[in-house]
């Protein structure tokens, strides 16, 4: 156990020395590389990118298509019967399988703005799909930050009982000296070593504790640290509470998706206007537009197509009358949200000015604690107490040490959650 506990001694000093220092801000930044959405914003560029060119084919470039037809129909036209006697003869009949094969051409002249609307609506799209992407990041940042605190804390025992054990190692020398030279019994040294190997299980549980939170990290963060890596307390300054700003990116992502139900909304308007389109049809085959050409020839026709369905319009008005109940349901999630936030905002902040009045009063306590344990030290050396009293004394002094640093990073804690909740965090 000692081999062991100076061999961690000497590995952390080396790290605080060599620099091996790891601040939350930089957990913070790993871990945004390491997510497995770090790369959804490319990919939501390239997806987007692919969308808006194809409305753009769709609507300004023109639409070919290939067409080729074959039938057989069971009776044609005969104008034997309105024909005079002896022409009859003269006129072959019509054939009664038609062939042609050909090439269709549309290219739309006026789509009522209906190709921007749509490319609006993707854009918006993708706007709150990388919104939704930061809020899955901001949960991120508050699940790194809980298991940063976990292991600072577990660091700060690991800390105290060092210098715990460094106390009690002194004292054991003197009471090995005392009860060599009959001052004190064995007693009075085992109950030293008793403490004494007490605060080493105590440092080997903070330690073991410590480095299954940096393991944590590890798998978060995507990044092997040493096993000495020491966690710093972040530098969080009292900031002016509480703030009534709410920077939630989830608020900007409520905004987009009503701008984005509004955008659908217009573009269904485009549906209840007419369409223009110009179209060329060319085609071989037989029989053409002239119904008694019996050859195969080719043959064409071009012109202006409108188009328009009046009678949709109700259909795409009940349509956007939807749209605009979900708007207003999504305003109201929005205030939810809102509220829910400085609800939580508020409880960090009485969190932070009960932890912070709490530490005024831990630092008192620990300082006349130590001051009792100074002088329990001075009479055990001069044999005016027991053993038994200055280890209650120095255990005392102890568990305030480890209150003060206790609070001090919930404070500092409190005070991070609270810029975290509402998106103020750096």
């Amino acid at each position: 156990m000692r081999t062991f506990l100076l061999a961690t001694g000497l590995l952390l000093a080396g790290a605080a020395h060599a620099g091996d220092t790891l601040e939350l801000a930089r957990c913070w930044a790993l871990g945004r590389e390491n997510y497995p959405l770090a790369g959804q914003g490319d990919l939501l560029d390239e997806a987007l990118k692919i969308q808006l060119k194809s409305l753009t084919l769709t609507s300004y470039f023109p639409r070919v298509s290939i067409v080729g037809e074959a039938s057989y129909q069971s009776e044609v036209t005969d104008i034997g019967d309105v024909l005079p006697a002896g022409f009859q003869a003269a006129i072959d009949p019509l054939p009664k399988d038609h062939y042609r094969v050909g090439v269709n051409v549309q290219q739309t002249l006026f789509d009522a703005n209906k190709s921007a609307s749509g490319k609006a609506v993707e854009r918006l799209n993708t706007a709150e799909s990388r919104q939704m992407n930061e809020a899955d990041m901001h949960a991120l940042k508050q699940q790194i930050q809980q298991v940063y605190f976990t292991a600072l804390a577990q660091q700060c025992y690991r800390e105290t009982f060092v210098l715990a054990l460094e106390t009690l190692s002194e004292r054991l020398a003197f009471m090995q000296s005392a009860v060599k030279n009959g001052l004190r019994t064995s007693r009075d040294l085992s109950l030293l070593e008793v403490e004494k190997l007490k605060a080493e299980k105590q440092i080997a549980e903070a330690e073991s504790n410590r480095q299954a939170c940096l393991k944590a990290l590890e798998m978060l963060t995507g990044t092997t640290f040493p096993a000495a890596t020491l966690l710093k307390l972040p530098d969080v300054p009292a900031a002016e509470m509480p703030q009534a700003d709410n920077r939630r990116v989830e608020m900007a992502a409520f905004d987009t998706r009503v701008e984005r139900l509004m955008a659908t909304k217009k573009a269904l308007a485009t549906e209840m206007l007419p369409k223009v389109s110009a179209f060329g049809n060319l085609y071989y085959g037989r029989p053409g537009y002239n119904m008694l050409a019996t050859d195969f020839k080719p043959f064409y026709m071009v012109g202006l197509r409108l188009s328009w369905i009046p009678w949709d319009g109700s259909v795409i008005k009940k349509e956007q009358q939807r749209l605009d109940i979900q708007a207003k349901m999504m305003d109201n999630r929005k205030a939810a949200f809102d509220e829910s936030v400085h609800t939580a905002a508020w409880n960090m902040h009485y969190e932070v000015v009960k932890q912070a009045e709490l530490l005024e009063h831990d630092l008192q306590i620990a300082l006349l604690h130590r001051q009792i344990s100074a002088e329990s030290a001075s009479r055990l050396r001069n044999g005016d107490i027991t053993t038994s009293d200055y280890i209650a004394d120095l255990n005392a002094e102890i568990a305030a040490h480890l209150s003060v640093e206790r609070t001090k990073i919930q404070l500092v804690g409190a005070r991070l959650s609270y810029l975290l909740i509402l998106g103020l965090e750096q």
